[in-house]
């Protein structure tokens, strides 16, 4: 699944820092954070994703937030993990919040 992000572009990104929220949260949650990490560090970007069932990322059709899918630890990892592959630049790190760590 394709989670959804919005992304707060450093003055001069050369690495991403990606941003999850804890349970019952969106990516909106930490966009504060977000913003001060870009000012202090403008050489990053940041990226913060909705989990899947969360925010834009949830789906109205079925609870999970996944056709077909279940809405297991397992899977919420493997969306990260193929949502980085397809957006992220080579380097990159990750702030995890409460259920994103």
């Amino acid at each position: 699944m394709e989670l959804a992000f919005e992304r707060i572009e450093g003055a001069e990104p050369q690495a991403e820092i990606l941003f999850l929220h804890g349970i019952l949260g969106r990516g909106a949650n930490l966009r504060t954070l977000a913003k001060r990490f870009v000012a202090a560090c403008p050489g990053w970007s940041a990226v913060l994703l909705d989990l899947r069932g969360h925010g834009a990322s949830k789906l109205a059709d079925t609870p999970g937030g996944g056709k077909d899918e279940p809405a297991t630890l397992a899977q919420c990892a493997r969306d990260v993990r193929e949502t980085i592959a397809r957006n992220a630049p080579p380097r990159c790190a990750v702030f995890g919040h409460s259920f994103g760590g």
